[in-house]
């Protein structure tokens, strides 16, 4: 947080009125603050009581007092702690709401008179001055803010849902001192400039005081991020109340009949009798039943002006929340709808719950006690709420109707136990045709679509038998189906195309949506919460399997389930948090959920035909977050000069002149951006425009050269040139020695690469004492002098260099990376050496370390060991990641690298044949996850109990003499958690016999492993490898079918 600047004579005189009003404030909350209620008196009497009758107890029953006095005081502490704990929450709820009320307090006056401030400046005389734009986006960000405070307030009041949200307003211990920043710095730019001379304006823009402007602009775009992410969470949560009904933009299908049928049952019913009708949809998520019931109470409204039998006094719609207290939420919303009238907030005790329960239901009873109401409820999803909320419904004998929507089967028939009028309407799925009009309407446009081809029929058919119907699926599979049609559109040759189109693989539903509530939502582990993402296949490793060439960075790269991106992205979009090109485009022409905030976050990932006149047409003054890539096209860069963060990695249609562009349309607040992956090649001198980026990430670009106006970004703090043609850093950079902590240079990985890095003078290194990460540096061809100095960057904490043969065998350079290492043992995190073919690097184990190391990461490719280096001992307590090749025996080692208590990835490779089998037992590595082996011949075995949480492993062989049939893998059953294994190998040994009786071995393991295995041969996964009995297909198909139809409500709230 940016400290606070000094305060004007205008804001000293205001101050202590400021303070005396706070002070009033506080004692009118004192005043107000509720006394001890009936309840909590109760509650005291109570155990005054209980104490009275156990004393007395004590004297008739001598022999029993002890036993009765022990259970009274165990009851009394169970007691005690729950009120206390009551009344501690209830004023961290009073705190919190404080706090909120102060920074709206500041904040909210603060974008008027930034306006103000602007107008009075003369917009000509700053339009080509930055902090122009700076004050622009402070006063849009800081409206946002107060937006987000206004709608969240009032339930943050609410003791009952404050609560339930704490973990959500922790930020508003910032809030405060930032809204006062703001407020000060305000102040101060409205002194400078409205009430002194044009020259004080310019003093107080001086170089130093824009830094200041600069960081609080960053500080309100942060802000507002969270307010913006508060938001939306606090919508999803329906801890707000509001219902999220799905706008009706796509044609509907299969909807007709069903309609007429519940519009007939909202009809007076028969004779005399006049009695509340109550009706249910019954089907599960993801069928239709919100998008069905919204389509009755459309046509309901629009025969509502006719009168008739469809004339209702009172016609609401409200949704059932995912809060604890929706039972109340729902009343108050029906309440707000049909009067005026508000009940009260209690506080969150038992009793006062069960009293606004009691009053709600009063008020909405008596208000419909003399009207024929139609009240439709959505997502009536607990059993015991309908027995709490019926009596607010009265039997008028009017012919009121009461509608509700539900996926669980015991909530509409259990209505019948209260009324005799009851009728219940199951939701069935599609059927084929109007299955296959919605695949064709949502991903083309027209039912035609783009099923003329043969091949883009057997896919729509792959499709349609994959969603069997479900609404919910088929429009996700849409734009699935969309973004692959535009995809194969962009291929040249025709075969290509064929080839694609017929033989592309449908995304998988995962069966794990129907399980998904089983995930607590508040978990404070997120390790363990990701764990169970991957566990139940909403997301997958994206290096599932080995690559040639790959390394530990792609183990960090994730892939969501295709099905559910589609669904998270239509959610995004409703909530109005972030927008890709569908969801953008569907919105925009009215075929999707209107969300009434401007798109903050654009993520256009494939092209559109409609896309660019879209764009042309919104306001995206306050869009923030820009990506672009694949085949987009027709993007107006010119219109987002506002852009926080721009995010262009792997965009196709990226030239030089588009770059040069977004370096000249005065994007002046922009903090981030990548061109990584792109055609680009050249950075062209314009990019010293952009003042206040703090991110340039140009990999895997042509670039051969950086430009001197590098040097001019005063804020630059990461720069990665690696994979670019650039040779060699001077001058050009020297001008970032004071921001820059991350420098990421050579080729990516530099494994197998023939790439030099480039070349970096000793004099320019020495410039870069502020640098946390630099990777990777060529030492191959630097002097010892260079080496010696890396040990005295004394801020580095990551540090990645290549190192040659010749190295290995002198002396004076083993020495001089020795002493570097040991300069830096107290701060390193992360050591990685890419060594020559046959570099000998056992001068690593005689470093002597006099302190416990922090190191978490230690890797060396290539590079051989005798020995693990005996520092590599249980003293390290954060190694986490080691790469290491070993020619010698391995026993020992295997014990030590076991002793690592948060050892998570071994990469261990086995220059040697082993002569008997290399035994793991059940003692060491007990938080290692992923295990691979490099080895002519992996010859393990594991024992029951060994590596108890490994979930991947990984085998490397080649060609060598079999010794016996036994010198293969064994024991890969007794790995308890074992989900995945990899067997890797060149093509041209396929027929050795070493390899096929590796792979039989490892294939029947596998095969014989009492958990669901995915088996990677050569990049290649063997599906057949675990073949089901009759019973577990049987189970398997039972599953996926009612999987398929009951999708939660997390994913499916608007359908």
């Amino acid at each position: 947080m940016v400290p606070a600047l000094p305060l004007g004579e205008e804001d000293t005189e205001r101050a202590p009125a400021g303070s005396e009003q706070q002070q009033q404030e506080t004692q009118e909350r004192v005043q107000v603050a509720p006394s001890p209620s009936k309840a909590e008196q109760g509650k005291e009497d109570a155990e005054m009581s209980v104490e009275e009758q156990d004393e007395e107890g004590a004297e008739i029953a001598p022999a029993a007092s002890e036993q009765q006095q022990q259970e009274t005081e165990e009851r009394v502490q169970q007691i005690a702690p729950a009120a206390s704990e009551e009344k501690e929450k209830e004023r961290e709820r009073e705190k919190k709401v404080a706090k909120m009320v102060e920074a709206m307090r500041l904040l909210e006056p603060l974008p008027a008179k930034i306006t103000e401030l602007l107008e009075s400046a003369g917009y000509r005389r700053v339009r080509d001055r930055s902090e122009h734009p700076a004050l622009e986006l402070m006063k849009m960000e800081l409206t946002d803010i107060v937006d987000s405070l206004k709608l969240m307030l009032p339930a943050l009041k609410d003791s009952r849902v404050g609560v339930e949200l704490e973990l959500e307003f922790h930020w508003l211990n910032g809030l405060i001192p930032f809204a006062r920043d703001v407020h000060s710095l305000v102040r101060q730019v409205a002194d400078s400039r409205l009430y002194t001379l044009v020259r004080r304006a310019v003093r107080f823009f001086r170089p130093s005081n824009k830094v200041v402007l600069y960081s609080m602009m960053e500080e309100s775009f942060r802000a507002a991020e969270y307010a913006n992410k508060f938001r939306c969470l606090f919508l999803a949560s329906g801890s707000s109340g509001q219902a999220l009904p799905p706008c009706p933009g796509l044609p509907l299908f299969g909807i007709d009949r069903p309609t007429k049928k519940l519009l007939r049952w909202l009809m007076p019913s028969e004779g005399t009798e006049k009695r509340l009708r109550l009706m249910a949809i019954l089907g599960p998520d993801g069928i239709g039943k919100t998008t069905l019931a919204m389509e009755v109470q459309r046509r309901l409204q629009q025969c509502q002006g006719s009168g008739g039998h469809y004339s209702f006094h009172c016609n609401v719609v409200a949704r059932v929340s995912n809060s604890s207290h929706r039972k109340e939420l729902l009343l108050r919303d029906i309440l707000s709808q049909i009067s005026e009238l508000t009940v009260p907030v209690l506080t969150s005790d038992q009793s006062s719950s069960k009293a606004t329960m009691e009053l709600l239901v009063h008020h909405v009873r008596e208000y419909l006690q003399a009207k024929r109401y139609f009240i439709l409820i959505d997502d009536l999803w607990h059993g015991g709420d309908w027995e709490e909320i019926k009596d607010a419904f009265p039997n008028n004998d009017l012919d009121s109707r009461l509608f509700i929507t539900t996926r669980v089967q015991s909530i509409a028939w259990s209505c019948r136990s209260d009324s005799d009028d009851v009728l219940v309407h199951e939701m069935k799925p599609l059927n084929w045709m109007d299955s296959q009009r919605l695949l064709l309407v949502k991903a083309f446009g027209s039912v035609e679509g783009s099923s003329s081809s043969y091949s883009m029929k057997l896919l729509c058919d792959k499709i349609l038998m994959r969603c069997e119907g479900i609404p919910l699926f088929i429009t996700a599979m849409a734009d699935w189906l969309k973004e692959k049609y535009q995809q194969q559109q962009h291929e040249e040759k025709e075969e290509q195309k064929h080839a694609f189109a017929s033989g592309e693989q449908v995304p998988q539903i995962p069966e794990c949506l129907r399980e998904y509530s089983v995930i607590d939502n508040r978990m404070k582990e997120a390790k363990l919460y990701f764990s169970q993402l991957v566990d139940r296949n909403f997301i997958s490793s994206g290096a599932a399997n080995c690559k040639p060439g790959s390394n530990e960075a792609e183990t960090r790269q994730w892939h969501v389930n295709q099905v559910l991106l589609q669904i998270l992205a239509s959610k995004s979009a409703k909530l109005g948090f972030a927008f890709t090109s569908s969801t953008l485009v569907e919105t925009a022409t009215g075929h999707g959920s209107v969300s009434t905030r401007m798109p903050r976050r654009l993520a256009l990932y494939h092209p559109d035909p409609l896309l660019p006149s879209v764009i042309q047409t919104l306001d995206l003054s306050r869009t923030r977050w820009l990506t672009v890539s694949g085949a987009v096209s027709g993007i107006p860069l010119n219109k987002f000069i506002y852009l926080v963060v721009l995010d262009l990695e792997g965009w196709v249609n990226l030239n030089n002149e588009d770059l040069e562009h977004i370096c000249t349309c005065k994007m002046f607040v922009l903090e981030y951006l990548s061109i990584a992956h792109t055609r680009v090649s050249k950075l062209p001198d314009e990019i010293k425009k952009l003042q206040n980026l703090m991110v340039l990430d140009v990999r895997r670009t042509k670039i051969s050269a950086l430009p001197f106006g590098v040097s001019e970004l005063k804020r630059l703090y990461h720069l990665d040139i690696r994979g670019t043609a650039i040779r060699g850093l001077g001058k050009e950079i020297v001008g970032l020695q004071s921001t820059l902590r991350t420098l990421l240079i050579g080729a990516e990985g530099m494994i197998h690469s023939t790439q030099a890095a480039p070349w970096v003078p000793h004099d320019v290194l020495q410039h870069f004492q502020g640098l946390h990460t630099l990777a990777t540096i060529d030492l191959t061809r630097q002097s010892e002098s260079f080496i010696m100095a890396l040990g005295d960057l004394g801020n580095l904490k990551v540090l990645g260099v290549t190192w040659s043969f010749h190295q290995c065998t002198h002396r004076a350079y083993r020495k001089a990376l020795q002493l570097s290492i040991t300069k830096m043992e107290l701060r390193l995190k992360s050591l990685t050496i890419h060594c020559g073919i046959g570099c000998s690097m056992e001068f690593l184990g005689d470093i002597f370390l006099g302190e416990p190391w922090v190191l978490e990461k230690f890797k060396v490719t290539a590079g051989r060991f005798a020995h693990v280096p005996r520092w590599i001992n249980k003293k390290l307590e954060f190694l986490s990641f080691v790469q290491i090749t070993i020619c010698g025996p391995i026993t020992d080692d295997l014990e030590r690298l076991g002793e690592l208590l948060h050892l998570r990835c071994l990469i261990l490779g086995l220059d040697f044949i082993p002569q008997e089998a290399i035994t793991i037992g059940n003692v060491g590595f007990p938080d290692l996850q992923r295990f691979s082996v490099d080895c002519q011949m992996p010859w393990l075995t594991f024992k029951a109990g060994a590596m108890r949480k490994l979930r991947y492993l990984q085998l490397k062989l080649c060609t060598c003499p079999v010794t016996s049939q036994t010198s293969v893998p064994s024991g890969i059953g007794c790995l308890g958690s074992l989900s995945e294994v990899a067997l890797c190998y060149n093509a041209r040994y396929t027929t050795s016999r070493n390899v096929k009786v590796t792979v039989e071995a490892v294939t029947k393991q596998v095969a014989a492993h009492p958990n669901q295995i995915d088996l990677f041969i050569n990049d290649y996964q063997d599906y057949s490898v675990q073949a089901a009995d009759e019973e577990t297909e049987n189970n398997a198909i039972r599953t996926q079918r009612q999987s398929d139809a009951e999708i939660k409500t997390w994913c499916s709230s608007g359908t």
